[in-house]
């Protein structure tokens, strides 16, 4: 195997619900993942909506979604990543129709829990990627080149953060009164551009409805790369998406300090979740 050393890092920052994940399967193929799961749109006038977690325990639907993919990427050991990526996005549009139903919500975009995701496969003399919305891959070849995945939820993500900013400012800075607000701008949004292709700002979400013909998948030599990062939107400042400049410097940053040093500087940036995966091969 090719692999020479694996680190990773999740650091909730304090948030309300843990929903990104990390997946790693140690027998070969390795397989690891990460997920960034988001519930059911809440706000102070509507609180979050919570389901059984299996164990006598109540969590978030974007904690439950998060649990279905740490469950079940490990089948892609055996499984191509469509068909059990495809199992991951129909397990959670079951969640969603139990939720929608008993909540007597509408079976739409606004209305789901879903997530974004990055997964890696490694064989002897492949590296396998498939990526889904904001989470991405950055990797260097032996060579010094670096490439990674773009990110597709980014336009949306710059309309979203300006009528965030103005709704604060117009609410004095009162996060609880602009976030409610905010709610259904995003749940607009959702219904807009998840899993539509036809959207100039369309993207993939593992919702219950994936559009997977969206998603992104790489394959690699192994034998050509010196390492490759798998993180969650929270670990990268935004300006950073679909950036090659920014990319380059930020791989660079994580070869020579690893992930810790990289989560450090992001956690006082931004102060949300970050999570990260970071493989070194021979």
């Amino acid at each position: 195997m090719p692999i020479r050393h694996i680190s990773t890092c999740l650091d909730s920052a304090g948030v309300e619900f843990q929903e990104d994940g990390v997946v790693f399967v140690t027998t070969e193929p390795v397989i690891l993942g990460v997920c960034d799961a988001f519930s059911i749109p809440y706000d102070r006038d509507t609180p979050p909506i919570f389901v059984p977690d299996g164990n006598w325990k109540k969590i978030s639907t974007g904690e439950m979604v998060k649990l279905i993919f740490c469950q079940t990427l490990p089948e892609v050991q055996k499984n191509d990543f469509w068909a059990t990526i495809s199992e991951i996005d129909k397990k959670v549009r079951e969640l969603n129709i139990r939720a929608q139903d008993q909540y007597n919500l509408p079976r739409e975009p606004a209305y789901s829990a879903g997530m974004s995701c990055v997964a890696v496969r490694v064989w002897p003399g492949t590296i396998e990627i498939f990526q889904c919305g904001d989470c991405i891959a950055a990797w260097k070849y032996k060579n010094g080149e670096i490439d990674y995945t773009r990110n597709p939820v980014k336009a949306a993500s710059i309309r979203l953060r300006k009528a965030k900013a103005q709704l604060l400012k117009e609410s004095d800075g009162d996060v609880d009164k602009a976030r409610v607000r905010f709610t259904p701008l995003l749940q607009e949004q959702k219904n807009s551009d998840t899993n539509n292709e036809q959207s100039s700002e369309g993207y993939p979400s593992i919702n219950g409805s994936l559009r997977i013909q969206m998603c992104q998948e790489v394959s690699l030599p192994s034998n050509e790369i010196s390492c490759l990062l798998l993180c969650s939107d929270g670990f990268l400042p935004f300006e950073c998406f679909n950036d090659q400049e920014r990319i380059n410097k930020l791989i660079r940053n994580i070869d020579c300090a690893g992930l810790d040093g990289h989560l450090e500087r992001i956690l006082k940036l931004q102060g949300e979740e970050a999570t990260a995966a970071f493989i070194r091969f021979e």
